[in-house]
C-alpha cells in the first residue's frame, strides 16, 4: 500500500487511498509512518499489565486476609479482657442465684406432706374398710334370699297370667256351647258321644274346669302375697347394707386421695432432689471458675497479631512496587493505543498532508478544491471522538468525493498521492530516486497537462527520476525525454 501510494502510481491503483474506507486510510497512513509496530508494543504492555494486575489481586487478597486476622485477634483480645473483668462479678452473682434457688427447693421439700403420716392414715382407713366389708359380707345370705324371692315372685306372676288366660278360654268355650256354637260330637273332657243338641254334659265339664282354674289362680295370688311379705322383710333387713356400702365407698375415695398424695409427694421429692443435685454441681463449677483467667489466650492472640503485622508490612511494600509497575504499564497500554503515540503522530502529520495536498490542488484545480485530513469527528451532541477521515471541499461541485467528475477525481487523487509521496520521502531513512506514473494523467486537458509537467519537474528535483507512461499525445510533447514502446 505504501509503495503504490508513494512510488509506483499505476492505472486504477492510484485511486486506492481516496476510495478506501476511513479505517483502511488510517492503516495505510500508519504503515507509511511505520507506527504499526506500536500495536505489538501495546500487546506486550498488556501482557505485563495483566501479569501485574494478577499479582496485585493476589497481594490484595493476602493483605485483606492479614487485616481480617488482625481484626479477629484484636476483637478476641477485647472479648477476653471483658470476660476476665466481668467473670468474677458474673460468677458471684450466679452463685447467689443458685444458692437462693437451692434454699427455695429446701423450703419446698420441708413443706411437703409427711409420707409416713400419709401411709399411717392409709393403713387406718384400710382397716376400717376391712371391718365394713366383713359387715357387708354378712348380708350376702339375705341378698341370696332376696334374689330367690324375686325369682319366685316373677314365676308366680307368670303362672297367674297363664291361669287367667286359660279361664278366659274356658269361659269363651262354655259361652259358645250355651249358644250352640262350635258344638263337637264328643266331649273334649271325657271323649263320650254327646246326644244331638244336648251339650249339658260338656258344659258341666267346662264349669268344673273353670272352678278348678279359678281356685288355682287364687292360690297363686295368695302365694304372691306371701312372697311379697317375705321380700319386704328381707328388703328392710338389707337397708342397713346400703348405709355400709356408702361408708365403704367414702373410705375408698379417701384411700385413693391418700394414694394420689403419696405419689405426688414422692414424685415431687424426687424432682426436688434431682434439681438440688444439679444446683450443687453448678455451684461447684462456678466456684472453680473464680480462679479462671484468660492471660495465656490473650498473649497468644497478641503474638499472632505481631506476626501477621510483619507479613502485612511485607505485602504492603510489595503492593506499592506492583502499583508502580501497574501505573507504568497502564500508561504504555494507553500510549501505544490509538489515542496515544499513534494519535499524536497522525495529528502531527495531518497539517503536513493538508498543506502538501492543497499545494498540488491549487496548481491542478486552480484552488477551487480543497482536501482536509481529519483525526477527529464531531458527534451530534457536540462531543468529539478520534476518527481518521479525508474530506473534500469543492467550490464548483460536490463535497463528496464520489459526486465529483472524473477529471476532478483525477486531480484529487494526484494531489493526495503526491502529498503521501512527500510524507514518505520526509520520513524515510533511505530515499528511492524513482517515481513511476502509469496512465495516471489520462483525461487531463492541455492546461491540466502543463500544470502536471510543472509539478513533475518539481518532483524530479527532489527524487531525481520521474517516469510517466501515457497515451496522451499532448502530454508526450511536454517531456524532454521519451521512449516509445510498441506491442508486437
Amino acid at each position: 500500500s505504501t509503495f503504490t501510494n508513494s512510488i509506483m502510481f499505476g492505472q486504477g491503483v492510484s485511486k486506492m487511498f481516496a476510495l478506501s474506507t476511513d479505517g483502511e486510510q488510517k492503516k495505510i497512513l500508519e504503515r507509511m509512518l511505520q507506527i504499526d509496530i506500536y500495536l505489538a508494543c501495546q500487546e506486550k504492555a498488556k501482557e505485563h499489565l495483566a501479569s501485574v494486575a494478577k499479582r496485585i489481586s493476589e497481594e490484595n487478597y493476602e493483605i485483606d486476609s492479614c487485616k481480617r486476622e488482625i481484626d479477629s485477634c484484636t476483637q478476641t483480645i477485647t472479648d477476653l479482657q471483658v470476660k476476665e473483668a466481668e467473670l468474677g462479678e458474673k460468677v458471684a452473682k450466679r452463685i447467689n442465684e443458685l444458692s437462693d434457688e437451692l434454699i427455695g427447693y429446701g423450703t419446698e421439700l420441708n413443706n411437703l406432706l409427711d409420707i409416713e403420716g400419709l401411709e399411717e392414715d392409709k393403713r387406718m382407713y384400710e382397716g376400717l374398710k376391712t371391718k365394713l366389708e366383713t359387715k357387708i359380707n354378712a348380708f350376702s345370705e339375705h341378698e341370696v334370699t332376696k334374689s330367690e324371692l324375686v325369682g319366685d315372685k316373677k314365676s308366680l306372676q307368670r303362672d297367674v297370667l297363664s291361669l287367667y288366660k286359660k279361664i278366659e278360654d274356658k269361659e269363651q268355650e262354655l259361652d259358645d256351647l250355651q249358644n250352640g256354637k262350635n258344638v263337637s260330637k264328643t266331649c273334649k273332657a271325657c271323649g263320650q258321644n254327646l246326644p244331638l243338641n244336648d251339650t249339658t254334659h260338656a258344659q258341666n265339664h267346662l264349669k268344673d274346669d273353670i272352678e278348678k282354674l279359678k281356685k288355682e289362680h287364687q292360690d297363686k295370688k295368695n302365694e304372691i302375697q306371701d312372697v311379697e311379705y317375705l321380700l319386704g322383710k328381707v328388703v328392710k333387713v338389707l337397708e342397713g347394707k346400703d348405709k355400709l356400702d356408702k361408708q365403704r365407698n367414702e373410705l375408698l375415695d379417701t384411700i385413693r386421695d391418700i394414694n394420689t398424695d403419696i405419689k405426688l409427694v414422692t414424685s415431687r421429692t424426687k424432682e426436688i432432689n434431682l434439681n438440688m443435685a444439679r444446683i450443687n454441681k453448678q455451684l461447684a463449677e462456678q466456684e472453680e471458675l473464680l480462679g479462671t483467667t484468660y492471660t495465656d489466650l490473650i498473649q497468644s492472640n497478641i503474638s499472632k497479631i505481631e506476626t501477621t503485622k510483619a507479613i502485612l508490612d511485607v505485602c504492603l511494600e510489595e503492593l506499592a512496587l506492583l502499583q508502580k509497575d501497574h501505573d507504568h504499564y497502564t500508561f504504555w497500554v494507553t500510549s501505544f493505543g490509538n489515542q496515544g503515540i499513534k494519535s499524536v503522530l497522525l495529528d502531527s502529520v495531518t497539517p503536513f498532508l493538508n498543506q502538501r495536498a492543497n499545494h498540488y490542488l491549487s496548481e491542478l484545480a486552480d484552488s477551487s478544491i480543497e482536501v482536509i485530513f481529519n483525526t477527529q469527528t464531531e458527534l451530534k451532541g457536540g462531543e468529539k471522538r478520534d476518527k481518521f477521515s479525508v474530506g473534500i471541499t469543492n467550490k464548483n461541485g460536490d463535497d463528496d468525493y464520489k459526486g465529483n467528475s472524473n477529471g476532478e477525481k483525477r486531480r484529487i487523487d494526484i494531489s493526495i498521492n503526491m502529498a503521501l509521496q512527500d510524507l514518505v520521502s520526509s520520513r524515510s531513512n533511505k530515499s528511492i530516486d524513482l517515481i513511476v506514473y502509469d496512465e495516471v494523467f489520462e483525461g487531463l486537458d492541455s492546461v491540466g497537462a502543463e500544470t502536471v509537467i510543472s509539478l513533475l519537474e518539481e518532483k524530479a528535483k527532489i527524487f531525481g527520476t520521474v517516469m510517466v507512461i501515457t497515451h496522451n499525445d499532448h502530454l508526450k510533447q511536454l517531456f524532454s525525454k521519451s521512449l516509445t514502446v510498441t506491442k508486437d
